[in-house]
């Protein structure tokens, strides 16, 4: 550290001398093109360093020394930078802790409101579709005035883009203000699924039950009182249709809870069934956005239920890759919408004080229980456990082929008595052949999926 006097000629700046701060003395005298090239003036304390000591602020273009970069400055977690505290933005990291943004890095948690200009991340904020601008989610007076679309729930700040149906009380938008003109497909979860159906001599504990979600998607809705039509013809209360705003425009096809062999006497209807939809323009493999929701009857497990569905999640994530080609998604499909619920095998993620990420050893045994007790916000999940009397299977991947909605309906019913009839050691010893059994519906699917990319 040098104080510093500038040498003044005809009132320009000709050279620079560094003086000794304890003894007033001079150090050495350089031009002012050599000082510039090597050192730099401190912005607060007004001291000289070496230019190579000293931190560059991005906010001001100025330099500072170590101990004033402490007090006034901060770094970006994210590029690196330094810029002055007073400029950086807080976002908030997992439940109790927070990192310090740039402006720029931290638009990609957050941004700030357009009515009080305070940053805000997402999950605080309500985004406009018709302005594309963002507002405070728990301010009343940021948010006065705007207006939801009761489907899809998207928010709109003027009434002049939603459409009001005097018969439901609510505004609808442009895309969902057609589903509501009576083609007979509904709200989203708006039918009772509790009309069990079987074959004779079939109950709930013997045999597998279940239901399942086949989400549609079509690139318009010109057809979709046809179809709503053609299916309640074919199937009577079978089928219940459904509007689902994470699908867009598609309907989702629902079905009663029922035994694995009621469901698979459907089959010749649902070929046909399969094959209109096609024809009138309605896919579901094809949009990255639709599964093959299966509904598992937890009371088929009865008194087991704890330990099989520990065995469920275990042979999930012991043949991960292998289940991923069986759905037929890719992976970046999966982690958004079917995750697993460990990162690493055998790892739990934690993260410190400081919220820098750890990893500790899980004990063998304590993770399958401990993720039956975490499970109330991870529906998102390969295996959801949040339903009350059901266990989601959400991995597999929308389909309009009858053979792949029969060989998913098998796989998933032999899952079932695997987990309830096998003991952990024998599941432990089986490949994932083992597991596909030898139906030959679930075998010839299989021939034609295993060697898919992930």
């Amino acid at each position: 550290m040098f104080d510093y006097s500038p040498v003044l000629q005809d009132c320009v700046v000709v050279s620079v001398d560094l003086i000794d701060p304890a003894t007033q003395e001079i150090v050495k005298t350089l031009s002012k093109s050599d000082f510039d090239s090597k050192y730099r003036i401190c912005e607060n304390c007004g001291h000289a360093f070496l230019k190579a000591e000293m931190t560059y602020c991005q906010s001001d273009g100025c330099y500072y020394c170590d101990d004033c970069r402490d007090e006034l400055l901060e770094k970006c977690y994210d590029c690196g930078n330094w810029f002055l505290l007073e400029e950086m933005i807080e976002v908030p990291f997992g439940y109790y802790n927070s990192r310090l943004y740039c402006e720029d890095c931290a638009e990609h948690y957050g941004t700030r409101c357009s009515y009080c200009g305070e940053w805000r991340p997402f999950s605080d904020l309500i985004y406009c579709v018709d302005t594309e601008k963002y507002y405070c989610n728990d301010s009343y007076r940021c948010n006065e005035g705007i207006e939801y679309c009761a489907d899809c729930g998207d928010a709109y700040e003027y009434e002049d883009y939603l459409h009001w149906n005097d018969e439901d009380d609510c505004y609808y938008c442009d895309r969902c203000h057609n589903r509501h003109t009576d083609t007979g497909v509904t709200g989203y979860h708006s039918h009772c699924y509790d009309e069990f159906r079987h074959n004779a001599g079939e109950n709930r504990v013997l045999v597998p039950f279940m239901g399942f979600e086949l989400e549609t998607y079509a690139v318009d809705q010109d057809n979709e009182r046809d179809v709503a039509e053609y299916t309640d013809s074919q199937f009577d209360t079978y089928f219940a249709m459904e509007h689902d705003c994470s699908i867009g425009a598609g309907i989702e096809f629902i079905t009663q809870p029922c035994s694995i062999s009621y469901h698979l006497g459907m089959m010749d209807k649902i070929t046909d069934w399969s094959r209109y939809l096609v024809r009138h323009g309605y896919n579901s493999h094809n949009s990255a956005k639709c599964g093959l929701h299966i509904h598992l009857d937890k009371k088929y497990f009865g008194k087991k239920l704890d330990c099989a569905t520990a065995k469920l999640l275990y042979l999930f994530e012991r043949h991960w890759e292998n289940m991923i080609r069986f759905s037929r998604r890719n992976a970046r499909q999966v982690e958004q919408w079917c995750g697993k619920y460990e990162e690493r095998d055998s790892t739990e993620v934690r993260y410190d004080d400081y919220g820098n990420r750890t990893s500790q050893q899980v004990v063998p045994g304590k993770k399958y229980a401990s993720i039956l007790k975490k499970t109330y916000k991870e529906r998102y999940r390969a295996v959801n456990l949040c339903p009350s009397n059901t266990i989601e299977i959400r991995m597999w991947r929308g389909s309009l082929n009858p053979e792949t909605i029969e060989a998913t309906l098998k796989f998933t019913a032999r899952l079932m008595e695997l987990c309830k009839k096998a003991s952990a050691v024998e599941l432990h010893d089986m490949s994932f052949e083992d597991l596909l059994g030898d139906d030959p519906v679930v075998r010839s699917y299989w021939e034609r999926v295993k060697n898919r990319a992930i």
